[in-house]
């Protein structure tokens, strides 16, 4: 595994063994809907990803997440975006109502064009080359 990675998987148990429900505060109707959308783009740029390694990195592709580097396992794609998912919504739940929106719209926008960028790649075949696979 990579030590990035692993640096990640660390910190982000770290967060989550301090979870113990005292901060919660109820979700507004568009925190709820922003966690959605955020999590279906994070999902969309996973299954990407995951089409990008199956077929072995082709037309010079290459993971563009410095944390997973160049060429990422399956295992390590699969591993880092469960556990980024999980961390985004424990974030979101931790945070404050009043700056959930902002965080949300960062996590949207990012992940928007990370899922457009994989979309839209270059590939054998084309524009679109990258389908959603798991």
């Amino acid at each position: 595994m990579r030590p990035a990675l692993l640096i990640v998987l660390l910190a982000l148990a770290l967060a989550l063994a301090g979870c113990g429900g005292q901060h919660w505060q109820p979700w507004s109707a568009q925190a709820v809907v922003m966690q959605g959308i955020g999590t279906g783009l994070h999902v969309v740029d996973w299954g990407t990803t995951r089409d990008m390694v199956g077929r072995g990195y082709p037309d010079r592709m290459y993971e563009q997440n410095p944390i997973l580097g160049k060429h990422p396992t399956m295992g390590e794609v699969d591993v880092y975006n469960v556990l980024t998912i999980m961390g985004a919504v424990v974030l979101t739940d931790y945070l404050p109502p009043s700056w959930r929106p902002w965080w949300l719209g960062g996590y949207i926008a990012v992940e928007g064009y990370c899922a457009h960028n994989n979309l839209s790649a270059d590939g054998p075949g084309g524009r679109g080359a990258l389908r959603i696979r798991f």
